[in-house]
C-alpha cells in the first residue's frame, strides 16, 4: 500500500530544496552580474533538476550513540540454560501485578471509523493538478498536430533558400503553413520548421533570413527536448511560484540565446530584430501564432536583452568559471543529503560480567582497542620538539649575528650584538644599538646613526654617503631559543611546565590531545610549532593486592600500572614475597559510572595455562583489586 504521508514529505522536502536552490541562483546571478547566457540557462535547469533529485545521495554521518545502563535488572541474573526455557505464560505469571493495572478489555474500546486523512487530500490535490497540466500539454500538442495535416513541404525557391542555411548533416524539413509559426515544432517524423504562407510572400529576404536563422539556433541548441525536460520537471511542482519563475528565466536564456545567434552579426542586428518581430505581426492573422517566437518574454524584454547582450559582450574567464563553480556547488549541495547515524559505542569490558559458557579463547580483563590513555598527574611525558621558529616580526636579541652592507664603504660582513644590543659598524662608523629591533627598524637605525653625524670627524667616509646611505641588514643566526625537549612531570594541579613558554593544563587529556594543547601553547611566541609527545612513566595509574595472611591480618600492597599487567605476573611476584603456597584468587573491578563492582573468582590451574589477556589470566587495569587468601582451591 503506497504510503501518502510519506509522499507528502518528499514533496515538501523537494519544493524546500527547489525553492532554497532558485533563490541562491537568482541571487548569484544578480549579485555577480552574469551576462553568458548559457551559464544562466545550464543554472535554471540545474534548480529544475534539483526539484526532482535532490537530496538523492544519501550522505551518512557516524554519531556515537552512548548505551544507556539498565542499572534497575542489573542484579537479576538469569542462567543461559534457564533462560532459553523460559516461556512467554511463564513471564505472565511473574510479573501479573505489573500487567493488571494496565490491562485493558478490548471490546470496551470504541470502533473508530475509517476517515479519510489530511495528507491522503493534499496528495490527490498534488496528483490532480499534475494529471491535469499534462492532460493539457497533450491536448495541445495533438491539437497543432492537426493542425499540421494541411501543411506541405518547402519546394523550388523556397527549399533553396532554406537548404542555404543548413549544415550537410542536418535534416530539418521547412513546412509552409496556413497561419502557424514561425516556430520549431516536434512531429511524429522529427523536428520541423513551420513558416506561414502570407510571412514568406509579404518579408524581404533579409528578414526571412533573420527569422529562420533564430529557428534554426533552437535546433542545434537541442531547446525542444530541454523545454519538455523542463515543463515536465515544472509540473511536479505546479504548486510552486518559484518553478514557474525558474522555467520562465530558463526559457528568457534560451530565447536571447537564440536571437544573439541569429541578429548578434548582422550589422544593426538590434533594429533588424525588431523590424522582423514587427513584420510577424503585420503578416499573421492571428497572435497564436506567435506563441512559439515570443515564448521567451515580451518584445520590448528581448529587444533590450539583444542590446544589452551586444553591447556587453565582454565578460572576463575568470568570473565565468567563478559564477559556473558557484552553480555547481549549489547543485552538489542540493543531491546531497546528510543523515546522522547512530553508531553503538562499545561497552567497556569492565561493566561485562562473566557467564560460564563464555569462549575461552577470547582476551578478558584488557583495554579496549578504543580507549585511549588519559595523562593524569604525577606521569611523566617526553616532550621532543621539531619545528621552534620565533614569530615575525623578530626582535634581535643578545649574540645574534647579522650582516651588515653599507653602500659604498662597507661590504657585506658578519656583526655579533654585543651584551646591551650594542653593533659595531667598524672604525670609521662608530657602533649603534640594535638590541631589540626588527631587521626594518635595524636597517633604520644605522641609516639615522650615519646621518646624524655620528661618525668620527677624520673618517674617509663620503659626504654623499652620509647624506643618503644605502645599508642593507640580514640575519646569520639567531641566539639558541630554549629548549623545551625532555622529560618533563604533569605537576600537582595538572599542568605541564613549558619554561619561559608558559604552562598548559594536560590532565585528563589523551596523547594526541596533549600535543595539541603544547602546539597551541608555543604558537602564541612560535610559528607553527611541532612536537611530538610520549607518556614515558605512568605514575598516576596504581592497581591493588589485597593479601590476607592465615592470622587474619591484612596486608595492601600498591602496585604501579605499566598497560601489560597481567594475573599470573602478579600473583608469582607477591607469592615469592610472602611465601605462600596455596590460596583463593578474587578479582574485583570497580564499575566506571560509581555503581556495583564485577566481581569474578579466579581458578590458579586455569591461569596456568591460559596466555596474558586469555581465560583467567586477566590483563590488569587501574584500579583493580587481586585479594588473595591463603587455603587450597
Amino acid at each position: 500500500m503506497i504510503n501518502t504521508a510519506d509522499i507528502l514529505t518528499l514533496i515538501i522536502t523537494k519544493t524546500v530544496i527547489l525553492s532554497a536552490a532558485a533563490l541562491l541562483i537568482w541571487g548569484l546571478l544578480a549579485l555577480f552580474r552574469c551576462r553568458s547566457l548559457k551559464i544562466q540557462r545550464t543554472a535554471w535547469l540545474c534548480v529544475l533538476l534539483l526539484g526532482i533529485f535532490g537530496a538523492g545521495v544519501p550522505v551518512p554521518i557516524h554519531v556515537v550513540q552512548e548505551k544507556v545502563a539498565q542499572e534497575k535488572y542489573a542484579a537479576v541474573h538469569v542462567p543461559k540454560a534457564a533462560a532459553e526455557t523460559v516461556t512467554d505464560t511463564d513471564i505472565s505469571a511473574a510479573i501479573p501485578a505489573i500487567v493488571s493495572p494496565l490491562s485493558v478489555n478490548e471490546t470496551s474500546l470504541p470502533s473508530v471509523p475509517s476517515s479519510v486523512l489530511p495528507e491522503q487530500i493534499l496528495t490527490g490535490i498534488w496528483l490532480g493538478g499534475v494529471l491535469c497540466l499534462l492532460l493539457w500539454q497533450l491536448t495541445c500538442h495533438c491539437l497543432l498536430l492537426w493542425k499540421l495535416r494541411k501543411a506541405v513541404p518547402a519546394a523550388g525557391n523556397q527549399a533553396a533558400e532554406w537548404q542555404r542555411h543548413l549544415m550537410p548533416s542536418e535534416k530539418l524539413p521547412l513546412l509552409l503553413t496556413e497561419h502557424l509559426g514561425p516556430g520549431l515544432v516536434w512531429c511524429p517524423h522529427g523536428s520541423a520548421v513551420l513558416v506561414p504562407h502570407t510571412f514568406w510572400d509579404e518579408t524581404t529576404p533579409e528578414t526571412r533570413e533573420a527569422v529562420l536563422r533564430h529557428e534554426l539556433a533552437h535546433f542545434r541548441n537541442g531547446d525542444i527536448r530541454r523545454s519538455f525536460l523542463a515543463r515536465m520537471l515544472v509540473f511536479v511542482h505546479w504548486f510552486n511560484p518559484l518553478a514557474w519563475f525558474s522555467l520562465k528565466k530558463l526559457d528568457e536564456a534560451s530565447e536571447s540565446l537564440c536571437d544573439l545567434e541569429a541578429f548578434g552579426s548582422l550589422s544593426g542586428g538590434t533594429l533588424r530584430f525588431a523590424e522582423s518581430m514587427l513584420a510577424l505581426y503585420e503578416t499573421s492573422p492571428s497572435v497564436f501564432v506567435h506563441r512559439y517566437a515570443f515564448g521567451g518574454g515580451s518584445l520590448t524584454h528581448r529587444v533590450q536583452s539583444l542590446q544589452f547582450h551586444l553591447t556587453n559582450s565582454k565578460e572576463s574567464i575568470m568570473k565565468r568559471m567563478f559564477v559556473s563553480l558557484a552553480v555547481l556547488a549549489v547543485l552538489a549541495a542540493g543531491i546531497l543529503n546528510v543523515r546522522l547515524a547512530a553508531q553503538q559505542q562499545p561497552p567497556l569490558a569492565a561493566s561485562v560480567p562473566k557467564t560460564e559458557d563464555k569462549d575461552k579463547t577470547k582476551p578478558q580483563g584488557g583495554i579496549s582497542p578504543r580507549t585511549e590513555y588519559r595523562i593524569e598527574s604525577p606521569d611523566v611525558l617526553t616532550v621532543d620538539a621539531h619545528h621552534l621558529v620565533p614569530k615575525v616580526p623578530y626582535r634581535l636579541k643578545t649574540f645574534d649575528v647579522i650582516n651588515i652592507a653599507i653602500g659604498g664603504c662597507r661590504e657585506e660582513s658578519p656583526s655579533s650584538v654585543e651584551p646591551g644590543g650594542i653593533v659595531q659598524l667598524g672604525f670609521d662608523l662608530g657602533s649603534v644599538k640594535l638590541g631589540g629591533l626588527t631587521l626594518p627598524e635595524a636597517e633604520e637605525a644605522v641609516k639615522q646613526h650615519l646621518k646624524g653625524g655620528n661618525i668620527p670627524k677624520d673618517s674617509t667616509i663620503p659626504s654623499q654617503l652620509r647624506e643618503n646611505p644605502r645599508v642593507c641588514l640580514k640575519l646569520v643566526r639567531m641566539t639558541d631559543m630554549e629548549q623545551i625537549a625532555g622529560e618533563r612531570r604533569v605537576a600537582p594541579d595538572g599542568c605541564l611546565t613549558l619554561g619561559s613558554y608558559g604552562r598548559v593544563y594536560v590532565s585528563g587529556l589523551t596523547v594526541a590531545e596533549c600535543t595539541k594543547a603544547i602546539e597551541e601553547q608555543l604558537a602564541k611566541k612560535l610559528e607553527n610549532p611541532e612536537v611530538t609527545v610520549e607518556v614515558t612513566a605512568m605514575n598516576s595509574k596504581k592497581y591493588y593486592i589485597v593479601f590476607y595472611n592465615p592470622n587474619g591480618n591484612e596486608q595492601i600492597q600498591v602496585l604501579p600500572w605499566s598497560g601489560n599487567d597481567d594475573v599470573m605476573g602478579t600473583v608469582s611476584r607477591m607469592r615469592d614475597c610472602l611465601g605462600i603456597s596455596g590460596f583463593h584468587i578474587e578479582h574485583i573491578r570497580p564499575a566506571p559510572d560509581g555503581g556495583q563492582p564485577v566481581k569474578r573468582e579466579i581458578q590458579w590451574s586455569n591461569v596456568l595455562v591460559s596466555r596474558s589477556g586469555f581465560g583467567d589470566n586477566i590483563r590488569l587495569l587501574p584500579d583493580d583489586r587481586l585479594i588473595l587468601t591463603p587455603g587450597k582451591q
